[in-house]
């Protein structure tokens, strides 16, 4: 007997749509991941490759310069909506150089065991523990991102990356902090709301434990 003759089209899609679903959580696809699978506008490439057409060939880091260089004279300009520069005596401080395969990525203990934690909890957690004099700035960020799409996705993958070190309050009185994430295939540097919840994509970045100033 055919199914197929028996399913309504719209059913067998289901079928096969909850069957791919299911192998894409047990291949350790996050529900983002699946989005973004969705949403991919080369799908047909993908098509290549399940037809033996094609290959992946991951991007290998090492085939990557690691070096982060940051002339940290240069005066980068404010945000119209700035109030406030929360730590002032560290918005433009750090090594000049270092390898971005040192840094270090850091989860609050809630971004671990729960589904979400406020941005207000992580900072809170880096103040109480001292941590902030560890966090990147907003200078790294920008160093990150202007060495390219292939680069963060080579050293970060798909997660979205903070620089707790220069946090800012707004205008509005609201507090912020700064992160680089991708988008459409597209480095985008934005500004985080204490008010936001962060599950485990939102990474702190640390510097190198040898460039952590005393």
């Amino acid at each position: 007997m055919d199914l197929k003759k028996l399913i309504k089209p719209s059913e067998l899609e289901k079928i096969h749509s909850t069957k791919l679903a299911i192998a894409l959580r047990m291949a350790g696809f996050t529900t983002h991941e699946i989005k973004k699978l969705r949403e991919y506008k080369k799908l047909p490439d993908i098509r290549l490759v399940v037809n033996g057409l094609a290959k992946i060939v991951p991007l290998d880091s090492s085939e990557i310069d690691p070096a982060i260089e940051i002339d940290r004279r240069e005066v980068w300009p404010e945000p119209s909506w700035s109030k406030k520069v929360i730590f002032p005596e560290l918005d433009n401080s750090g090594p000049d150089k270092y390898n971005v395969g040192e840094l270090r990525q850091f989860l609050h203990p809630g971004q671990a065991t729960l589904l979400t934690v406020k941005a207000q909890n992580i900072f809170d957690y880096l103040v109480g523990r001292e941590m902030i004099r560890w966090c990147i700035s907003v200078r790294d960020l920008i160093a990150l991102k202007e060495k390219g799409l292939p680069f963060f996705r080579a050293y970060f993958g798909n997660i979205a990356v903070f620089a707790w070190r220069s946090a800012r309050v707004r205008k509005t009185d609201t507090s912020c902090v700064p992160f680089i994430f991708e988008k459409d295939d597209v480095l985008v540097l934005r500004w985080c709301s204490f008010e936001q919840e962060c599950n485990d994509r939102y990474v702190t970045l640390l510097l190198p434990k040898s460039e952590v100033p005393e």
